[in-house]
Formats: structure tokens, C-alpha cells, sequence
């Protein structure tokens, strides 16, 4: 629009006089100090469009890097996820159910027995900690990305 204001306007009107008489005007409005107000308000305009073009910009840059250290904390939950699922909880189940075993025997007290349900319970919650911190971490992503996954 800046840039319009270095052309010169058209104007045209018509009227009729009560007379019966008709009364048309042509004219050009060509702006005469297009040098200094015109070129200054260009210069402004042209810098603030450089200005929200590097705000875009940055505002890209940022929402990337966030997305990126999103998808790292999401795959990096993923991975404690699969390790706690498919190894420590099983090796601590086992070590429980022996414990059981091993408490019917007589070969270890109720204290081992019970400090083993806990482990249990630890590594079941610390499971469920990690699945938490994933979800969250995908909500995260689909909140950047502007949808679902």
C-alpha cells in the first residue's frame, strides 16, 4: 500500500445543476513531495515487514527446537518405557515370586519378603511415572504440532 502512494489518483465527478445544465470534472491528484513523506513511510513499512519476517522466523526456529526436544524426551520415555515393561518389572516379579517360594520354606523372613513387595511396587510405580512423563511429553507435541499424532 506504501508503495501506492508514489502514483499519481484519477478523480472524476458528475453532477446536474437544477438547471438542466450538467456540470462533469476529470482531474489528477499527483502528490508532489512523493520524495520525502512517501519514501519515509516506505522505508517504515519495508522495515516493519523485515521486522515480523525475522519474528517469523525466530518464532519457527524456536517452535522447531521445541519439537525436536519434545520428540527426544518421547523417545527417550519410550525406550525406559519398553526396558522397565519387558526387563526390570519381570526380574523383579520373579525375584518376589522366589521370595514367596523361599518364605514358605522357612529360608527367609517376613522382612525380606515384605522388602521385596516393595521393589515390586516401586518398579510397578516408577512404571507408571514413566508412562505419565510420555503421555504428557505426546500431549506436548500435539499441542506444537497443532493436532493429534
Amino acid at each position: 500500500l506504501a508503495k501506492k502512494e508514489f502514483k499519481p489518483d484519477f478523480v472524476s465527478s458528475a453532477e446536474v445543476m437544477g438547471s438542466g445544465d450538467y456540470n462533469v470534472r476529470f482531474g489528477i491528484m499527483y502528490p508532489l513531495y512523493k520524495d520525502k513523506k512517501q519514501r519515509n513511510t516506505l522505508k517504515e513499512v519495508e522495515a516493519n515487514l523485515s521486522a515480523t519476517k525475522k519474528g517469523y522466523e525466530q518464532e519457527k526456529l524456536e517452535l522447531l527446537f521445541m519439537l525436536k526436544e519434545s520428540h527426544l524426551m518421547a523417545k527417550s520415555a519410550l525406550q525406559n518405557l519398553n526396558l522397565y515393561k519387558s526387563i526390570i518389572i519381570p526380574q523383579i516379579n520373579l525375584t518376589f515370586t522366589s521370595a514367596i517360594s523361599n518364605y514358605k520354606t522357612g529360608k527367609i523372613d517376613f522382612l525380606m519378603l515384605f522388602d521385596n513387595l516393595m521393589r515390586l511396587q516401586e518398579g510397578e510405580q516408577r512404571y507408571y511415572e514413566l508412562l505419565v512423563g510420555y503421555e504428557s511429553v505426546c500431549a506436548e507435541i500435539e499441542r506444537l504440532i497443532g493436532g493429534g499424532l
